[in-house]
């Protein structure tokens, strides 16, 4: 009776988060590049600062925007979306060294908004794009670099894109369908077999029961007998 409760309860429950699963909304998404320019004395003269430089300044500033410490992806590529967040931010210098090891190349920040919708990416992707213009200033402010020898930054793309991304509604559907029914199987396993456990120490308490009561019987017919006996002697 036990396991058959657990198999229908566990079956609804399958299918009720299954149907959840399906119908789980998509999320909205962004993802934009500011890139750390040289200054532009005039029309025909551009101060190259060394890469490096560039690449530490850009550092400084995402982690002035966001010192958040996120988990090393295997690839700079990797989006806050495909790694199953809903709603959040990123501000980083992409590392191309992997998970094991630290790379910069490039002076630019890689900035990533997920948002349940497209207005709240938008303006959180807006403002993030602020604070690192004003946390830009401020760093060169107080190293007191010259106006005409700072560095500025630049969008890539110009404009905000906007993405929407939602998963196989049949996939999630059926994964967590069969990942319902896993766990109800396995419990009525678990039941079963403590169920068998149960019977069985039943069972053995039982034999020992019919033990006790069979040498109880036989311990009172031999008492009997031997007062038969005596008595017998008695009368002799």
């Amino acid at each position: 009776m036990l396991s058959l409760l657990i198999l229908v309860l566990g079956v609804i429950g399958s299918l009720a988060f299954s149907y959840r699963m399906a119908k789980h909304p998509g999320v909205y998404w962004s993802q934009v590049q500011v890139r750390f320019i040289s200054p532009q004395l005039d029309s025909s003269n551009t101060l190259q600062y060394p890469p490096y430089s560039m690449i530490i300044v850009a550092g400084a500033v995402g982690k002035m925007v966001d010192s958040s410490v996120a988990p090393r992806m295997a690839s700079a590529e990797a989006t806050l979306v495909g790694q199953g967040v809903h709603d959040g931010y990123s501000v980083r210098l992409p590392n191309t060294g992997g998970q094991w090891a630290s790379q910069f190349i490039k002076p630019y920040l890689d900035v990533q908004v997920v948002a349940p919708s497209s207005d709240q990416v938008l303006a959180r992707m807006g403002q993030l794009i602020t604070e690192i213009g004003d946390d830009l200033t401020t760093l060169q402010n107080q190293t007191g670099v010259a106006s005409k020898y700072r560095i500025g930054t630049q969008l890539s793309p110009p404009v905000t894109p906007l993405y929407y991304q939602k998963g196989s509604r049949s996939r999630a559907g059926l994964a967590a369908l069969l990942l319902g029914l896993g766990i109800t199987f396995a419990a009525r396993a678990i039941a079963g077999r403590d169920r068998s456990k149960a019977d069985r120490s039943t069972q053995l308490s039982q034999a020992r029961f019919a033990q006790a009561r069979f040498a109880q019987a036989r311990f009172v017919q031999a008492r009997f007998a031997q007062a038969r006996f005596v008595q017998a002697q008695h009368r002799g």
